[in-house]
């Protein structure tokens, strides 16, 4: 059975991301900050870490489908507020907690910060996030 929790455009989980937003950069030099929900529409459900159910963390991470054109996954912060996006290691995988809930109301907000790599304007889709492999189950 394929997964209910997935990478969400907007608070209310109607949009699923194939990518990270893409990067059109009108100055190239500031870095932009996109804000993506995780989470199920479904809130009979919740996911957890497959490897130890309850106790391991869900974890998010970049991947770079084309590395070495466009942004570079180690360009990208991620954090749980668009506040701590500054102090984010770029690259770096975001622990999510040993469990989310579904439903809108339990969508877990990830803010990815794409710090630019050239000050070329540029728009770039290859980013993608992925969470380590998970296990659903009725709440």
């Amino acid at each position: 059975m394929a997964l209910t929790f997935d990478f969400f455009g907007d608070a209310q989980l109607n949009g699923v991301l194939a990518e990270l937003p893409s990067v059109h950069a009108v100055d190239a030099s500031n870095p932009q900050d996109h804000v993506v929900y995780f989470g199920s529409p479904d809130d009979t459900r919740k996911v957890l870490a497959d490897s130890n159910p309850g106790v391991d963390d869900i974890v998010v991470s970049i991947v770079d489908a084309a590395v070495g054109s466009g942004q570079e996954a180690g360009n990208v912060r991620l954090a749980l507020t668009q506040a701590d996006l500054s102090t984010a290691t770029p690259g770096a995988s975001l622990a999510l907690g040993a469990q989310v809930l579904g439903g809108a109301a339990n969508a877990v907000e990830i803010w990815a910060r794409i710090d630019p790599e050239t000050t070329a304007v540029s728009q770039s889709t290859e980013l993608k996030l992925q969470c380590n492999t998970l296990r659903e189950r009725q709440v």
